[in-house]
This record gives structure tokens, sequence and C-alpha cells, in this order.
């Protein structure tokens, strides 16, 4: 018998004694006849009982027809229910649920030209001293190779503006440019191996069209031309999300289109998921650029590329679907007073789980300030979800951007003041309780490194 139903029937058994003992006693009559006292005790048994099973079973319990004389009874009754029944939880993973590709560290910048690989701990893997003391934005960044403790440092590749835009590979002793990168947009690099994309914008050939290109190449094998090259009056950019390969050599690029040079927003505009594919140069639309409410703009991936997390236009309702599309779009529904729309979309390594953001702007006497919100819900819509809104998850002067996935039940919160912090357990937030959020690493966050692909 589960516990909530030993809770609830133990709770019947206590309501049928005191109602016994205020009971008319009499002689047990020959033939079944019950008085009312009796018809009210089972009533009470066989609605106590049905409750319970419906709960422990996770469906409402159903409406019972009570006579005029058994109100008080079941009044009692529901008394009882109400404050017996369990509090709701998050839904733990099935015991036999893989636990996903688990990252082995989080890659930041400690300061100007100083980056540092800590593994999941918080003990340092590696350092990379950046030449000139150039700061680098995480979309400017990705991690080469497999990273854990005893393990040699992964080659990075970074963005360099030296000699008119360079990517480097810096392999933990020194830095080398490794394809000239003029204008360069964004780079997105593959899990725990040396292959990377990024795209280029170039001067519009005649009136304010956005010209783009897209490229993709190993760590032994820089690419010599673009795969792709797009013109757009709107001012959309290729910009890569996520790269897909296989033994070290690229197999497909996740790419969007964004709105090229815009600044002061919290998440920038996009249009569209694509995937494109690195053998054949066949693309697949995943998601189509626009709907009836708006643009379709992705804004997460899983790293095993079976998930997607994308909004509509300015509604801050996060949806997300398989990347196949073998099962309808799901959502939370508007989970935050987010009014700026929803993003930085993350799934758990596991799948089950998705966090993401939402953000408010003000103005004040000292600017404008952005205000993001943790959101946290599992992927069967059915299932619990978190919204921060009332107390802060963080210290009042942490100021939240961006939310990862340390473990299935672990977000990594970065700031754009330092610390980075820890918030564990989720299961305890989507559950209706509290988390707990520490302090883990002193610096911006840049990356997270996996051990294998």
């Amino acid at each position: 018998m589960k516990p909530s139903l030993r809770v609830l029937f133990i709770s019947a058994l206590s309501l049928l004694l005191a109602v016994a003992c205020v009971l008319p006693s009499g002689s047990t009559p020959q033939s079944p006849a019950p008085s009312n006292g009796g018809d009210a005790v089972g009533t009470i048994v066989a609605a106590t009982l049905t409750a319970a099973a419906q709960a422990s079973s996770g469906n409402p319990p159903a409406a019972a027809t009570e006579s005029p004389e058994n109100d008080t009874i079941a009044t009692m009754v529901a008394a009882t229910l109400t404050a017996a029944a369990p509090a709701p939880q998050g839904n733990p993973p099935p015991a036999d649920a893989p636990t996903g590709n688990l990252p082995t560290g989080v890659l930041v910048e400690t300061q100007p030209g100083s980056l540092a690989l800590y593994d999941v701990q918080g003990q340092m893997l590696a350092t990379y001293a950046i030449p000139g003391g150039q700061s680098i934005g995480w979309d400017q960044i990705a991690i080469g190779g497999p990273a854990g403790s005893g393990q040699p440092a992964p080659p990075i590749f970074y963005t360099s503006y030296d000699n008119g835009g360079t990517i480097m590979v810096h392999d933990g002793q020194n830095a080398s440019p490794w394809v000239a990168a003029p204008n360069i947009i964004t780079l997105a690099g593959a899990t725990a191996q040396p292959v990377i994309a990024y795209s280029l914008f170039l001067s519009p050939t005649s009136g304010y069209d956005t010209r783009s290109e897209l490229y993709f190449g190993t760590l032994s094998n820089p690419p010599a031309q673009a795969v792709l090259n797009q013109i757009n009056a709107d001012g959309y950019a290729i910009y890569p999300l996520a790269v897909e390969a296989e033994n070290g050599q690229p197999k497909g690029i996740w790419y969007t289109t964004q709105l090229y040079g815009i600044g002061d927003v919290s998440y920038a505009p996009r249009r569209g998921l694509y995937r494109y594919d690195c053998g054949s140069g066949a693309e697949t639309i995943v998601l189509q650029p626009t709907a009836p409410q708006g643009d379709i703009s992705p804004v997460g991936i899983s790293t095993d590329f079976k998930w997607v997390a994308y909004t509509i236009g300015s509604d801050p309702t996060l949806y997300w679907q398989p990347t196949d599309g073998s099962q309808p779009a799901q959502s939370a529904g508007t989970l935050s007073p987010g009014s700026l729309g929803a993003g930085d979309a993350s799934f758990s390594p596991n799948g089950l789980r998705v966090a993401w953001t939402t953000s408010n702007r003000t103005e004040s006497g000292e600017g404008i300030r952005y205000q993001y919100f943790v959101q946290i819900h599992e992927i069967s819509q059915s299932g619990a979800g978190y919204s921060q809104t009332g107390t802060p998850l963080l210290p009042a002067d942490a100021d939240l951007w961006r939310i990862e996935w340390l473990d299935n039940d672990t977000l990594l919160a970065a700031t754009w003041n330092t610390p980075i912090y820890k918030i564990a357990p989720v299961s305890s937030l989507l559950g209706g309780t509290t988390a707990t959020a520490t302090p883990f690493l002193n610096g911006s966050y840049l990356a997270m490194a996996y051990g294998r692909p």
C-alpha cells in the first residue's frame, strides 16, 4: 500500500471509530435493515477509501452523493481528506531513466584575458591566458574536446578581433590563429569534439540588405569557403546554435536567423530553425520562421538534438517539442511575471526537464536594468512546474541572466556580476518547497564542458 493511501486509510478508520461513538446504539437486527447511522458509516468508509485510491493514482476524487442526514459527517470526511491529501511533488525520474550526458566542467572568465576550467565540484582543471587581455563573450567561444579530472586541457576556439577578426585556438599553453574571420557574428561547437561552425556578416551589395555566410570545420581542417550564403531584406543573419558531430567529424549545423546588430534587448529576435547536413548539403526546416501570432524564435536545443524550445512573437510563453516533429508542441502556459518574452532555455541531461528565463525591463536614474526570472517545467505538460514570482531565488544583488543544468537536479545560475550560483535540488522547487542557492564559482560564465560527445 502506498504511503499516501496508508495515511488516508488510517484516517478513515480513526474517523469511523469517532463517528461510531456518537451513533445510536441498539440490538443488531436479524434482517439487513441498517439505520441512518449505519448508512453514514458505510458512506464514510466507501468515500474515504475511494478518495484515497484516487488520490494515490493522481486522479481527483469523484463527488459523493450525500443525504441530508449525512451532511455533518460528510463535512468531516471532506475535511479529513483535505488535511491528509499529499502536497504535489515533482515527478522523480523513472528508476531506469538514463542520466544523459552529464557536464564535467564549467569554463569561466575570471577576469579579462584569464579563463579557467573547473570541474563540477569547483576544482580547477585548466587555465587559459588570452593574449592582449581580451575579454570573451559566451557566444564567441567553444570547447573543442573532452574535459575532466586527469585529462589534458581541451582546446578552445574563441574570437579575437586582432588582424580584422580571427578565430583562435588555445591548447591550454599557447594560442594560435585557426582561420581569418572578419565581421564574425557568432560561433558554436560540437559537444566535446574539435568541430565548430560560425557565421560572418558581409557588406551589402546594394541597399540595406543583410548578407551573411555559414562556415564549419575541424581543428585540423579549417574551412576554405562558405557552405551557405543568404541575403535578407529584414536585417536577419545566419546564426548557428549547435553543431552535430560524430567521431570528430561534422554531421549537421543547427542554425536560425537572428536580427543583426541589435542591442539593448533581453532576447534577440530570431526566425525559424534549420538543420544543414554537412554531408549532402541539404537543409531541413525544423521550425518555420513565422506563425500567425508572430515570428518563431528558437531559444534552446537539447545536447542530444531531440528537443527544441521556442517562443512565438512577444508572448512570454515557452513551447517545446521533439525536433523530429513526432509529438505536438507543449507549453507550461505563462508562468512568469516577465513581460519581455522568454529565452535561454536549457534541457536537463536526461531530457526530462526544461529551464529558461523570462525578464522585465525597468528604468531609473541609474539607467536601464533587465531583471530575469527562473522558470522550470517537466517535459510532460501534465508534470510539475516552477515559476520564480515572489521570493527571490538568488540574493538581491545577484543579477541573473542565464541558467544551465549542472546535473539533472541542479541548475547553474550565471549572473552579470559574480559569483555563479548552484541551485539545488530542482525537484524541491517542482514539489512546491524551496531549494538552496549556493555560491559556486567566481567569474563570468562562458560554456559547459563534457567528458564525452
